[in-house]
């Protein structure tokens, strides 16, 4: 800043946890903005009345940017009350309700989608964090900004891993596919084409593994599964954020279990792990397929056979 400039504060309202186990897209967003060099003011929303309560106490600020659903209630509150403010649309929240809710909650998924809408129409600014988002949000408003998701370069960087010393250390020989994530409905559906594709797969490679790390409320129904269909799956339970780059490393093969983008799927890309994402999904440096046991397992076979790992730039 220019001598004289008064100081511009920037106050972050997230709906996730900061600096949590598993960085999220508010962690990178408070890192980019403190890149500016501006003071920076962040607070966890996922309590909507709290952001509304910290959001009030410095209502001074310069700009105010709510990042996630959650603090987006907060911002749409608030803007009937005069309050200018930015939206930073992660995810479209009536797509992951209706992946996600069962029962009778899904009628609240219209007020959901409403309520995005509305969020979207009432902030100054808004941008989004992927693809699929933006273009949600472009069918309500036509300046949306794409500012893609970010992630940590020095932690994914491929150079600092040896594959053969890690597959060592895992006591990998054998042809690996991987997934790392929530074990919920909305990941589940996609993980069981996934999982009966390895008995495909197992009758070109038989020793191959599919490992699957993380929890969740379908990982009971993923194992049961997994049993009775004779997968060679392993589930291996919850990693540390900061191990994933040497699964990424000895892997061969990554399974994108979710028709969006995803901070994960940068990351794995990042490294050069060769990633399978469903159709209509298309990213730069993923395989996309149908998604069918059949289609998934001639697709993770030719990439067992191709074994090229090309590191995506990411932003």
């Amino acid at each position: 800043m220019s001598q004289g400039e008064p100081t511009m504060y920037t106050l972050l309202i997230s709906s996730s946890k900061l600096s949590g186990p598993f960085p999220q897209r508010s962690d990178h967003l408070l890192k980019a903005l403190k890149k500016l060099g501006y003071p920076i003011l962040a607070f966890d929303g996922h309590n909507p009345l709290l952001g509304v309560v910290q959001t009030l106490k410095n209502r001074k600020v310069n700009y105010k940017i709510f990042s996630g659903f959650r603090a987006g209630l907060v911002g749409l509150f608030l803007s009937f009350f005069g309050t200018e403010w930015i939206y930073d649309l992660v995810e479209v929240k009536s797509k992951l309700c209706n992946d996600n809710w069962k029962g009778i909650k899904r009628i609240f998924i219209p007020l959901i989608d409403w309520l995005e809408r509305m969020m979207i129409k009432r902030a100054k600014i808004v941008f989004s964090a992927h693809k699929s988002a933006y273009e949600y949000a472009k069918s309500v408003r036509s300046d949306v900004i794409m500012a893609p998701n970010g992630y940590d370069d020095s932690l994914f960087d491929p150079n600092k891993y040896s594959r053969e010393e890690l597959r060592k250390k895992y006591e990998v020989d054998f042809p690996l596919a991987i997934y790392i994530g929530k074990l919920t409905p909305m990941y589940a559906k996609f993980l069981i084409p996934a999982m009966e594709a390895m008995v495909m797969l197992n009758r070109e490679y038989p020793d191959a593994e599919l490992w699957i790390y993380g929890d969740g409320s379908s990982k009971a129904e993923l194992e049961r599964i997994a049993n009775e269909k004779k997968c060679n799956v392993k589930f291996k339970g919850y990693i540390d954020h900061k191990k994933v780059p040497e699964i990424v490393t000895i892997a061969d093969v990554g399974i994108h279990a979710y028709d969006a983008e995803s901070l994960k799927l940068i990351e794995w890309l990042s490294m050069g792990l060769p990633t399978v994402v469903p159709l209509p999904l298309h990213v730069d440096g993923a395989v996309s397929c149908p998604w069918d046991p059949n289609s998934i397992a001639l697709t993770i076979s030719k990439l067992l056979k191709n074994q090229v790992r090309r590191p995506v730039r990411m932003p």
